[in-house]
């Protein structure tokens, strides 16, 4: 991303310190040990991001493990976990576009915590008869934060002039957009799970 416009590179950094904010704000007191082992999980997963039927699309299961966290943690904790696609390993992304997917993927994960618990959703690992309840929070939230990443991800396309207005194609943004909300939904299994880690795991597999 070297010659980025300086739009752009105040797009990144406003972008990077919102998320630093949000973050650095948020308590996560009780809860290092289930943030841990999300933010491996989101790693190892962004690390090897699975390939949609669209040309050059790309989705990586790391935000299905913030979205886990959303569940499990609320907006401050799946920032947080979400925050640690910076130390990805896809090894041929820039240091700024690590920096970039990070913080936009941290601020999703915060905004779908928020409108998870707008909706009635409860933080915390949930109880077999709480279950039901939290499907139409977690719908709202996976949509919430597939709307967020994508407009962040507009953003700095056009502020980069990688792409113009008039040059979107709306058509594989629609199925782009299908695949993230399928892939999303596998979150609340693994939140479901998460009381035996090993089984949450699998279901990645």
């Amino acid at each position: 991303m070297r010659g980025l416009p300086l739009a752009a590179w105040a797009y990144v950094c406003g972008v990077a310190a919102l998320a630093a904010v949000l973050v650095g704000t948020s308590s996560f007191e009780g809860r290092w040990p289930t943030l841990a082992v999300l933010a491996l999980l989101f790693i190892l997963c962004d690390s090897v991001p699975a390939v949609l039927n669209i040309e050059r699309a790309r989705v990586s299961l790391g935000f299905t493990v913030g979205l886990a966290s959303v569940v499990l943690l609320g907006p401050g904790g799946a920032a947080l976990v979400c925050l640690s696609a910076i130390a990805t390993g896809q090894l041929r992304f820039a240091p700024v576009k690590r920096l970039f997917n990070g913080a936009q993927f941290a601020l999703c994960g915060y905004a779908a915590g928020q409108v998870y618990l707008a909706f009635g959703g409860r933080a915390g690992e949930p109880e077999a008869e709480y279950f039901p309840s939290i499907i139409a929070p977690f719908v709202a939230a996976v949509v919430t934060y597939v709307a967020v990443n994508l407009a962040l991800i507009c953003g700095i396309l056009l502020l980069s002039r990688q792409v113009s207005v008039r040059d979107f194609r709306w058509e594989p943004i629609a199925q782009l957009s299908a695949g993230y909300l399928g892939y999303g939904m596998l979150g609340l299994l693994v939140a479901g799970l998460w009381r035996v880690p090993y089984l949450a795991v699998l279901a990645f597999i």
